[in-house]
């Protein structure tokens, strides 16, 4: 117990330390917009009408009560003749008791709309976003978007210099290629990763698995030594309806899930990677391509001139050496 206690007190200087940071952060004159937009003035105004009224209704209330017995309490030990604290205690144990029935009530109809399908979706992606799990339904669309963004040739690549336009076409095609064997790893990994994110053979309730994956990142963070076993331990205390077993399968099978995730990332980036890796050799080849093809239309050039030139060349000498002979014959006579 001695062991939870330090990591709960670790835990809870880590939120206050970073509650004042965004405090302090929020304070700074470049965040001022946040207060100014209509959206967010209009949703603090009826949170803190929300506060007021639960303060009103539950919290003044149970307060004044509570003063009220204490001071009971006092003037019985001062020996005072004051009248019996039944009704008050009455009072506070039937508040607190209808505060159940309300938390009670409200976690059945969570647990109906989970069963109906009428969840907000959209709040269940962002908190499974923010627990550090991939989309839901999103992660595959996300992925073929990405597929589709990334796929087949570059349409920049078809102005690529080039000694000819098959040449360029044949170089292109290894693109294709390429798509198709990450695409094949991408497909696997994403429904290696599908299939273990929708697996729940012990029927979790998204409360259980939130509060799995937030005390597993606390013990995570602050227990250096045998943290599985406590987490199991204090997982357990908390879900009493839940065996050590099953917990350890859901810790299990998280850190798959975080496995397949980060493979399914790795593979994007290597894709992304290898594509970039591929326009630089292709256009190196094409740029070596070109000046060999430069170079031979040159030496072709200059086989040509010298063609052209030779016979202009023969004509010339033998215009020379005929005059160089009149011209002996000539001193001779």
């Amino acid at each position: 117990m001695t062991h939870f206690v330090c990591i709960w007190k670790e835990e809870q200087h880590a939120l206050n330390t970073e509650e004042h940071e965004a405090r302090s952060q929020l304070k700074d004159p470049s965040y001022k917009w946040i207060y100014e937009e209509p959206s967010v003035k209009q949703l603090s105004d009826r949170i803190a009408e929300y506060e007021e009224e639960f303060q009103c209704i539950a919290i003044k209330p149970l307060r004044t009560l509570r003063d009220d017995l204490k001071h009971w309490i006092r003037n019985k030990k001062e020996s005072l003749h004051i009248q019996p604290p039944g009704p008050i205690k009455s009072v506070i144990t039937e508040m607190t008791t209808s505060l159940n029935r309300v938390q009670t009530s409200l976690r059945l109809e969570e647990g109906e709309c989970l069963k109906d399908g009428c969840f907000d979706h959209s709040a269940e992606i962002q908190v499974r976003n923010n627990s550090g799990t991939l989309k839901s339904s999103g992660s595959s669309e996300d992925g073929d978007e990405l597929c589709s963004r990334e796929m087949g040739i570059p349409d920049e690549a078809w102005d690529w210099a080039s000694p000819s336009a098959g040449f360029l076409t044949e170089l292109l095609s290894e693109f294709i290629r390429l798509d198709a064997v990450y695409y094949e790893r991408l497909e696997a990994a994403q429904g290696a990763y599908d299939e273990v994110r929708l697996s729940n053979e012990d029927n979790w309730t998204e409360e259980e698995l939130r509060q799995i994956h937030y005390f597993s990142e606390v013990f995570k963070k602050h227990s250096s030594t045998n943290r599985r076993k406590l987490c199991i331990l204090f997982l357990c205390l908390i879900l009493k309806d839940r065996k050590p077993s099953e917990v350890e399968r859901v810790l299990d099978r998280r850190l798959r899930e975080k496995q397949l995730k980060d493979r399914v990332y790795t593979i994007r980036r290597s894709w992304i990677k290898a594509r970039d890796d591929l326009s630089v050799r292709i256009r190196a080849a094409l740029l070596q391509a070109t000046e060999m093809a430069e170079r031979k239309r040159l030496g072709l050039k200059h086989k040509c001139t010298q063609k052209e030139i030779r016979p202009v060349l023969r004509d010339q000498v033998a215009k020379f050496t005929d005059a160089k002979i009149n011209d002996v014959v000539c001193q001779g006579i």
